[in-house]
């Protein structure tokens, strides 16, 4: 189900025209492992912070 919920974010992110985009999310271990499949990077050690910036 994570995996669906992901690509259908995804493909919502991509669609969009206007740029930059910046989107930001909240993982917990071990759903970072799921978001880093989706090309989201870890933004800070402790708490961890997934982000995916698109630019034209």
């Amino acid at each position: 189900m994570g995996k669906q919920i992901m690509a259908a974010l995804n493909q919502f992110i991509d669609e969009i025209k206007e740029r930059p985009i910046y989107v930001s999310l909240i993982a917990d271990v071990p759903a970072n492992k799921l978001y880093e499949q989706f090309g989201f990077k870890e933004t800070a050690p402790g708490s961890i912070g997934m982000a995916r910036s698109l630019r034209s």
